[in-house]
């Protein structure tokens, strides 16, 4: 049994603060209170209930911290696709100026009994329907895990997007693990006539919105006709006019449009400055035109499921890096969204693909209830860039509810 003074004290503070529970409030009296000395040299512990009420005072919350633009976007919530009928998954982007860009990338992960009955469309924010896969007598069943390309410039960048699963006939069943949308950060769709024989370069201005080096994966995308495509010879030139090559001359290479997505290790080349692409027609006798190609800067990934913290417990919310070779970046930023009805009982961790944990957030006694959005900055250098990193968010303390809205990471 407590004594008197204990209970009253904890009377106290349960008046100040009847949010919390009896054990936080022991905690609090536990950790405030005053060790005092007797003579013998031992330590008795003193409560002071105008310490502990003072040390519960609530924190202010923090501004929200500006949420990083993410060139990927996923949402990797499990939909169960009827059997036969449709299913819609959403992805909501905001924050992207204009229109959707010509080289929109469109990533799906589905695995179904009977790949042939399934049709995808990607739905844009108005409606419009971009077709990725129709059916076909002859897809067995299994893993569809492929990235289309699409030229969804005549759509609005900022919306609701779907992506939309139809399983055409009864028999087979399959379930939508995930999709993402990738926005090229810069891109030049201006039209460029290849002279026969010659070459021409189309420019793309970095600027010093990012520093340091490019990416050790850097998605380039290429969109060209030519009466024989064998004849061209493609090339990505850095600010410094270092060329990494993408397409080489081929002599079975017939004539036609080349819509490609390459990916070049650039790390050895700074972000900013002009770079471009060059397009060399190596034989007289055919013409063609370069007709777009953008650069992806930086690769920033954005998951959109929302979790449901358990209470208490943890729950683990996935990105999957793909392209990224080498190392983490030493300033790896991570955007947390969450609310909670206390978030002094939440920590948050990222964890790497190799299962290394870094601490985001501890757990507090002070922090009220609310919502969290706040970017943190990680040293991730011990870490490898590709592979599954995963938010990591343990609710340590009972009788308070709350959910994950998103999270995301920036390299």
């Amino acid at each position: 049994m407590a004594a008197p003074h204990v209970t009253g004290a904890l009377a106290t503070l349960r008046q100040t603060y009847p949010d919390k529970s009896v054990g936080d409030l022991e905690s609090l009296l536990k950790t405030s209170g005053t060790t005092i000395t007797d003579e013998a040299g031992v330590g008795i512990p003193r409560i002071d209930v105008g310490k502990a009420v003072g040390a519960a005072e609530p924190q202010p919350d923090p501004e929200p911290a500006t949420r990083p633009q993410p060139s990927t976007i996923v949402n990797d919530a499990d939909h169960v696709v009827p059997d036969p009928g449709t299913a819609e998954s959403p992805i909501t982007v905001n924050g992207v100026s204009g229109n959707a860009p010509g080289a929109l990338q469109v990533g799906v992960d589905l695995t179904h009994e009977w790949l042939g009955e399934v049709k995808i469309d990607l739905v844009d924010p108005n409606g419009k329907a971009y077709a990725l896969k129709t059916t076909n007598g002859t897809d067995p069943g299994g893993t569809l895990g492929k990235t289309y390309t699409v030229d969804a410039g005549s759509s609005p960048a900022n919306g609701t997007w779907k992506l939309r699963v139809q399983d055409t006939s009864a028999g087979a069943e399959g379930t939508l693990s995930s999709w993402s949308l990738t926005f090229p950060s810069h891109e030049n769709q201006t039209d460029h006539a290849i002279p026969d024989a010659g070459t021409v370069e189309s420019p793309i201005t970095v600027s010093s919105a990012f520093t340091g080096s490019a990416p050790q994966a850097l998605p380039v995308y290429v969109e060209a006709t030519h009466e024989w495509l064998g004849d061209l010879q493609i090339s990505l030139v850095d600010p410094n006019g270092k060329a990494y090559a993408l397409k080489a001359t081929s002599g079975t290479e017939a004539g036609g449009t080349l819509r490609k997505l390459y990916t070049v290790d650039a790390g050895a080349s700074p972000v900013n400055g002009t770079w471009k692409l060059r397009a060399v027609d190596t034989s007289e006798g055919a013409t063609g035109t370069l007709t777009g190609w953008s650069l992806t800067f930086p690769t920033s990934y954005e998951n959109q499921t929302g979790h449901t913290v358990p209470d208490p417990g943890t729950v683990d919310s996935p990105i999957t890096v793909s392209g990224l070779t080498g190392s983490a970046p030493r300033a790896l930023r991570v955007y947390v969204d969450a609310t909670h009805e206390w978030l002094g009982d939440l920590e948050i961790s990222l964890v790497d693909p190799n299962g290394k944990a870094y601490a985001l957030k501890s757990a507090s006694e002070t922090e009220t209830g609310g919502t969290l959005r706040q970017v943190y900055t990680v040293d991730a250098g011990a870490s490898p860039a590709g592979g599954t990193w995963k938010l990591r968010v343990e609710d340590i303390s009972q009788g308070a509810a709350g959910s994950i809205a998103g999270w995301s990471l920036a390299f």
